[in-house]
């Protein structure tokens, strides 16, 4: 079974963590192009590279984005210990 833990910003998540993102904090603006760019609450995200001082890489489904800092701060993740789960889809169990 996969254990859910509390949400969390995305910039204390670790590479190759898979987490599910919450809320989008931002302007009005920056969501929209976070939502263009498929970041979306409900969907599932993999950390490939960092969180860093500059930023990180998801992969949501296929889609790899590059995210700066400032708005890894913004989007609040719930992240997942155990097994994980196929990035792009949300969880329904």
């Amino acid at each position: 079974m996969t254990q859910v833990l509390s949400p969390h910003r995305l910039s204390s998540a670790r590479a190759g963590e898979q987490v599910e993102i919450c809320a989008i904090q931002t302007s009005a603006q920056e969501r929209r192009r976070l939502l263009g760019l498929g970041l979306r609450p409900g969907c599932l995200a993999q950390i490939c590279q960092g969180p860093n001082a500059q930023g990180a890489v998801l992969q949501i489904g296929s889609v790899r984005i590059a995210l700066g800092r400032p708005w890894l701060e913004s989007i609040a993740v719930r992240r997942f210990g155990g097994p994980t789960l196929k990035a792009g889809n949300r969880q329904d169990d």
